[in-house]
């Protein structure tokens, strides 16, 4: 499996049911267990770096919130 993780291109419904990760985790049972490339790859939007990034400038604006 290859390409970016479709979370951003699915509806509502398929979300709540996790039908969007049917065919993934079939693929897994039938072989056993999962491996790198059977794996989607993060979005930039989803990537640890911007959701650091993220966070950090909520933490360090709470910070300064309390010292107000």
């Amino acid at each position: 499996m290859s390409g970016v993780l479709p979370i951003h291109n699915i509806s509502l419904l398929s979300i709540m049911t996790f039908h969007w990760i049917s065919g993934f985790m079939w693929r897994v049972y039938r072989k056993g267990h999962a491996t790198v490339d059977m794996l989607w790859e993060c979005c930039k939007e989803e990537s640890a770096k911007d959701n650091g990034r993220r966070q950090e400038l909520n933490f360090l604006g709470g910070i300064e919130c309390m010292r107000c």
